[in-house]
């Protein structure tokens, strides 16, 4: 369940990456050297197209399957830490060949991005993890590398990751819980509609299909000769 609602979750998001990678492009410009900018947009572009088909092959598994995929966590986290390296790694262009106004911006993109990721992968402390680590830690360094250095700032960094982390813990066990009370509803619903196809609602005691059934038992479970003595009554009033 946890793995249908992830690739549910992610493709939805995916889909704008395309306008938003034109619309960053567009606003850093002006503000960075234009190779690292192109080089970095070529390597999003991939990243992007890479994760769509990643996504697209985990919906063919999963609708092919009754059970969890057990190949879905290490192919994603595989996938998603190399997403995380090239978008942590906008930050960190911005401080070593762009302006102070790029820095502000692209610091601005990545928060937005991991603030997005943590609604998206609140399924997965693995994936999370994977893509996260990577984006942090490269925005950690712009920081320091870059001309927005402060110690403040440092520390708002800092901040913000445990924020993070913790807000992802809380989301996950909210996820978890809820998903096993819906497998603890449905087992009882299941529990039920097999009670009421063997019993009756108002006695408690078998109806005609329970009692069937407790007749084949007790003869499969004989050897052939046991005597048995059934007596048949009907209750009026």
């Amino acid at each position: 369940v946890l793995q249908l609602q992830q690739t549910a979750m992610s493709m939805s998001a995916q889909w704008v990456l395309p306008p938003a990678l034109l619309l960053i492009f567009s606003a850093l410009w002006q503000e960075m050297d234009h190779l690292p900018l192109l080089v970095w947009m070529v390597l999003a572009a991939m990243v992007v197209t890479l994760s769509l088909a990643n996504n697209r092959y985990n919906r063919r598994i999963l609708a092919r399957q009754t059970a969890a995929d057990p190949g879905f966590g290490a192919r994603n986290a595989a996938n998603y830490a190399l997403f995380g390296l090239v978008w942590g790694a906008l930050p960190l262009c911005a401080a070593l060949w762009g302006s102070e106004q790029a820095n502000w911006l692209c610091l601005i993109i990545s928060i937005a991005v991991l603030a997005s990721l943590l609604v998206v992968f609140s399924t997965s402390k693995r994936i999370f993890h994977s893509i996260f680590i990577p984006i942090e830690l490269q925005k950690l360094a712009s920081i320091l590398l870059g001309p927005l250095f402060s110690i403040e700032l440092v520390l708002l960094s800092l901040l913000f990751m445990c924020a993070i982390l913790l807000m992802h813990r809380t989301l996950y066990g909210m996820q978890v819980a809820r998903v096993r009370d819906s497998l603890n509803h449905a087992a009882q619903a299941s529990t039920l509609e097999r009670t009421l196809q063997h019993y009756d609602p108002l006695t408690g005691l078998f109806n005609r299909t329970g009692l069937d059934a407790w007749l084949q038992e007790k003869f499969d479970a004989g050897k052939g000769d046991t005597p048995a003595l059934v007596a048949l009554a009907s209750v009026v009033g």
